[in-house]
C-alpha cells in the first residue's frame, strides 16, 4: 500500500461522498485493514495539511488558532 492511498481516498469519501470524517476513518479501516489509530493519524494528517494550506494554525488539542 502507497503511503498516499488512505489519504486520496479519505479526502475522496470527504469531499465527493459528501461522508463527515468519522464515517470515512471507519472505512479507512475497513478498507486497509488498519487500526483506528492509524486510521485518525491519516485524518489528522490530512487536515493539517489542509489548515497548511488556507494557512489556518492548529494546537496541539486540536483546536484553530487564527
Amino acid at each position: 500500500m502507497d503511503d498516499g492511498e488512505p489519504s486520496q481516498l479519505y479526502q475522496t469519501l470527504l469531499l465527493e461522498q459528501e461522508m463527515n470524517p468519522s464515517q470515512a476513518i471507519s472505512i479507512l479501516i475497513a478498507y486497509y485493514n488498519m487500526s483506528e489509530e492509524e486510521a485518525n493519524l491519516v485524518s489528522r494528517e490530512y487536515h493539517l495539511r489542509l489548515g497548511e494550506l488556507q494557512n489556518v494554525k492548529w494546537t496541539a488539542n486540536g483546536t484553530i488558532l487564527r
